[in-house]
């Protein structure tokens, strides 16, 4: 699956006074039913749910301040991702730690285990991670070794155990201390994941790397190129990567031009090799910061960045697109942000399908506290973004959010900081799920006693799960009455509806947890049942009687779909059902030289209408 984004923008310094932070997102397009249920896709509305951050658990062997956190995480499946980053332990040293999430909330937070070799305190940190299946990851970051040397670590979980595993290896012309910065992964749908970061070469450079590692073992490493007219040492930075499938990927980070601009670039690669890199950027405005990249095919990329105009505060920016052509759009902070200065920072982005996307970061308030914040496209729009308010009961005034992981069921994990003002750390999770869709496919027909039948579909999206079905009718144009519920995709209204009136029903789905979808809604209006046909008539024939008959004289609004013979002899019974068109029916394989009684009745939507009188025959 695609991943995102790993590890903290450039230009915002990561604090070492944080905690481990996971917030789950919540996010969908609300939609309306038209005439006989068929939805109607509305305006690029919301129903995205506010993450709610709570204390969360660290490692047992954690420092009272633990100075820890979340700088990236992976989802498999709604229930089942990874969250990765760094802590400090009671002796002081930084060691990576990862924790699996369950429902948005971590539980069983681990330090990471590091190669052999690794200095006694490693400044190690785990950026980010990318899973093809619950519970079977890879994640990747940097350690120090007992030589002094900082090079790449990558983690592999299997059946949720982490594993040390070596370091990729790297370009020709390395340093002997290359400065690895291992910050995203990618496996694109499968075990063979890509792997993007930083290193420095002998002259002193700092280039991009991408390697490849499929199964035990690391399959090759190359230098991504950058934009022409970079600097001889490009300072290059890596803050994503996507891949739409195995080897075939993007990646983004951040340059210096010749003049010493910071520039943003994304970088392709074809199986494993390098096919192309271009700038990006917003028109007019300077790049500030990036914050990650999703691909959900070879021409369909998303970026977060941050940048302005001279003068103007920095604001955080996406751009959808491929190759040289981007389209960009400024995304709309909460309200109450600040207005001047560098307003926000970006995180991750990260998207469950083409039509809906997530992105995460943080902002300045007018009083001067940073706040994340969740931003979603829905259907090409974003709404306004979301304030993710500190955690209750921990005095703070700086949250930020950092990566992000959406499934395919719509699903998403943001992980990120929390600093306490007293400088103390606390560990942070938040749950919250989106929404199911609405209903699918919804109908209802009149039946028997006044009453009507509905039945639909599930939802496509079900969010934490649907628990049941709430259903809501209005008369005429009053509002709508719940009427109760129903575990199945079917309800009977048995609410003795009065004739030619026009009732509208309205289904919702009714997450586990608690959360309700936009309704889906269909329309009836109620017509009495037809009258009894007329002339109908029964002649004998050999083994069989031949029945005849006119239409109803009243067929109460609606058109006759069917007719009903019902024939009787001797305590048996017989049923024939012919179309609505008919005017005879011949009913054969009777018994010989025994009366036979026929009644018929209309049927419409209304249901079968009143029987006619009987009539009798005796077959020869």
């Amino acid at each position: 699956m695609a991943n995102v984004r790993s590890g903290a923008a450039r230009t915002l310094a990561r604090p070492r006074v944080a905690s481990l932070l996971v917030a789950a997102l919540a996010a969908s397009a609300l939609s309306v039913a038209g005439p006989g249920g068929a939805a109607r896709a509305g305006a690029a509305a919301s129903s995205q749910i506010a993450p709610v951050a709570i204390v969360a658990p660290v490692p047992a062997d954690a420092a009272a301040n633990p100075r820890s956190s979340f700088l990236g995480v992976a989802c498999a499946g709604t229930n089942a991702c990874l969250a990765v980053g760094d802590y400090s332990t009671a002796s002081g040293a930084t060691v990576p730690a990862v924790a699996q999430t369950v429902n948005g909330t971590a539980v069983d937070p681990t330090r990471a285990p590091l190669p052999a070799g690794a200095a006694a305190n490693p400044a190690a940190s785990l950026r980010a991670a990318s899973c093809w299946a619950p519970g079977s990851c890879l994640a990747v970051g940097s350690y120090a070794s007992s030589t002094g040397q900082v090079l790449g670590l990558a983690v592999g979980v299997a059946a949720g155990a982490p594993t040390a595993i070596p370091s990729p290896p790297l370009p020709a012309g390395a340093a002997a201390d290359p400065r690895v910065s291992l910050a995203a992964v990618s496996c694109g749908g499968g075990e063979l994941c890509s792997v993007a970061g930083t290193f420095v070469t002998r002259a002193g450079a700092s280039d991009a790397v991408v390697a490849r590692r499929s199964g035990n073992a690391w399959l090759d490493a190359r230098t991504l190129p950058m934009p022409a007219g970079h600097r001889a040492n490009p300072g290059a930075s890596v803050e994503g990567a996507s891949c739409w499938a195995p080897g075939d990927c993007a990646v983004v980070g951040t340059y210096v031009t010749r003049t010493g601009a910071l520039e943003a670039y994304v970088a392709t690669t074809t199986n494993g090799v390098p096919s192309g890199t271009v700038a990006v950027g917003i028109h007019g405005r300077s790049t500030v910061s990036v914050g990650g990249i999703a691909c959900t095919g070879p021409g369909a990329c998303l970026v977060t960045l941050a940048a302005h105009a001279p003068g103007a505060p920095i604001v955080p920016w996406a751009l959808r697109g491929a190759g040289s052509s981007w389209v960009d759009t400024a995304l709309s902070l909460p309200a109450g942000h600040r207005a001047t200065g560098q307003i926000a920072t970006v995180g991750a982005v990260t998207c469950a399908s083409a039509s809906m996307c997530v992105a995460t970061g943080s902002y300045l308030t007018a009083t001067g506290a940073r706040l994340g914040f969740t931003a979603e496209q829905v259907a090409g729009a974003w709404p306004t973004a979301m304030a993710v308010p500190v955690p209750t009961g921990v005095a703070s005034s700086r949250l930020v959010l950092l990566g992000a992981s959406c499934t395919a069921a719509r699903a998403c994990t943001a992980v990120g900081q929390v600093t306490a003002a007293s400088s103390a750390a606390y560990a942070v999770t938040a749950a919250a799920y989106l929404a199911p869709g609405a209903p699918t496919g919804l109908t209802v027909a009149q039946g028997a006693g006044r009453s009507a039948t509905l039945s639909w579909s599930a939802p496509s999206v079900t969010g934490a799960g649907v628990a049941a079905y709430l259903v809501w009718r209005a008369q005429g144009a009053g509002a709508p009455v719940l009427l109760g519920t129903s575990p199945t995709s079917s309800f009977t209204d048995h609410g003795g509806l009065q004739l030619h009136v026009r009732y509208t029903y309205e289904v919702a789905a009714y997450a586990d947890d608690h959360q309700l979808s936009a309704r889906a809604a269909v329309a009836l209006v109620t017509f009495p049942p037809a009258s009894a046909p007329t002339s109908v008539s029964a002649t004998a024939a050999k083994s069989a009687v031949v029945v005849r008959w006119g239409p109803p004289a009243n067929d109460g609004g609606n058109a006759v779909r069917q007719y009903v013979l019902t024939i009787t002899w001797s305590g048996a019974s017989e049923t024939v059902t012919v179309s609505g068109s008919a005017r005879g029916a011949t009913v054969g394989s009777l018994p010989s030289h025994v009366r036979v009684t026929v009644r018929v009745a209309a049927v419409t939507e209304a249901g079968p209408g009143t029987p006619s009188a009987p009539v009798t025959a005796v077959p020869s």
